[in-house]
């Protein structure tokens, strides 16, 4: 058994978040598969990569063994068109009509009135008018 002080540390550990695909940016992501690339470990994690995506439990959001996967567990082939978040997330609202404008001839005179049924009668408040 290995003594986990004795044990090579991944680079990873120091810095994780230049291989958390939701954090970086694409440099910072390039940098950590070249860094990936020249460690020590990486067949070690190819192994644990290749046998977690077996089991179904597939690394999402990150750069694992120098292979990037989105939030989906696939793997981005292009890491620079890779985006975290859509584009167009808040786009204006647009009210498009089709037919003649309503037209409102009564002002709302009160609240209408709302009625809660948990499974029992409601006993009367008192704040009725």
């Amino acid at each position: 058994m290995l003594d986990s002080r004795s044990a090579p540390r991944p680079p990873c550990a120091s810095d994780p978040d230049a291989w958390d695909l939701d954090v970086g940016t694409p440099d910072t992501w390039r940098g950590a598969v070249s860094t990936c690339r020249s460690c020590p470990l990486l067949a070690r994690c190819q192994q644990l990569a290749q046998t977690l995506t077996a089991s179904g439990d597939v690394p999402r959001g990150m750069i694992w063994a120098g292979i990037g996967y989105d939030n989906a567990g696939k793997v981005i082939d292009d890491l620079d068109r890779h985006r975290t978040a859509p584009l167009d997330r808040k786009r204006p609202m647009r009210i498009i009509r089709n037919g003649a404008r309503p037209l409102c001839t009564e002002p709302p005179t009160s609240a209408p009135r709302r009625h809660f049924v948990l499974g029992r009668p409601l006993r009367p408040t008192g704040t009725e008018a």
